[in-house]
């Protein structure tokens, strides 16, 4: 049986170190815990991590986006399975014991997106189906409609586990199965879509994704791609094209993996 004493985490950062000391802090007594800095361009991490027994720090030498910078991070941990954070994310009491219980009692789990909450503890919507061009659409002009709707599996109150087509990649758990089979992220995307890839590539070959809503973690930053016309959303959109040119046809509309479990439909 996995034990807590194997588990993993690497924090992606990237000209944060306000949010990366409260995430570290948090992280205290972890055995194994990486910080990749991905190109900040100043030794602002290298101070906070200092400060933290036992915390490595891996510097990349170009900011590739977040899938490379997440990358560097798994080459460099030896522990099963491996939490993937981003600065602004805080690991709660007991996150550990019940994150290791959950992926023990998923055998043929690969990937799983742990409860991510707002600091009011309203959770965000990690664990959702696939995005077609209506969702994507209705994500950004008409939150409230059905195919939006759908894609976030809307009416479930994400207090169960339950397999999903896709997690997000903060809070991410990944499996040393996983990575020798998938070698990690597509680095091809530099923001965006690289944890929807990756967690398809999870199902084609034969593992399964999970959301577990046991372990939980505290999550401020609110999506900037939700907000309007902005830079976040063109990087949204240029990724969703990227996804729809690896994968063809088949990224339209990937088979709905994730729907083996009953859930409340919207």
């Amino acid at each position: 049986m996995t034990s807590t004493t194997n588990l993993a985490v690497v924090v992606v950062h990237y000209r944060t170190p306000h949010l990366l000391a409260r995430c570290l802090e948090a992280l205290r007594g972890y055995p194994e815990v990486v910080v990749v800095d991905n190109a900040s361009g100043s030794d602002d991490a290298a101070l906070v991590v200092d400060r933290f027994e036992g915390v490595a720090l891996v510097a990349a030498e170009n900011n590739r986006g977040f899938g490379a910078g997440a990358n560097v991070g798994l080459r460099a941990t030896r522990g099963d399975p491996v939490l993937l954070l981003n600065p602004d994310c805080v690991v709660t009491e007991g996150f550990a014991s019940r994150l290791v219980g959950a992926v023990t009692a998923h055998p043929r789990l690969w990937v799983a997106g742990c409860r991510l909450e707002a600091p009011d503890g309203a959770p965000r919507l990690s664990g959702r189906r696939w995005y077609t061009p209506a969702s994507m659409a209705a994500r950004r002009l008409a939150p409230r409609t059905a195919p939006s709707r759908r894609h976030v599996i809307d009416g479930w109150d994400r207090m169960s586990d339950r397999t999903v087509d896709w997690v997000t990649g903060t809070g991410m758990v990944v499996t040393r199965r996983a990575l020798g089979e998938l070698d990690g992220f597509d680095e091809r995307y530099f923001m965006y879509f690289e944890d929807v890839d990756l967690c398809l590539r999870a199902w084609e070959a034969g593992g399964e994704v999970w959301y577990l809503a046991g372990p939980r973690l505290k999550h401020d930053e609110a999506r900037a791609s939700a907000r309007g016309l902005n830079r976040a959303l063109f990087w949204h959109l240029r990724a969703y094209a990227r996804f729809l040119r690896k994968w063809g046809r088949r990224g339209l509309r990937p088979p709905p993996y994730g729907d083996s479990a009953p859930i409340l439909r919207p």
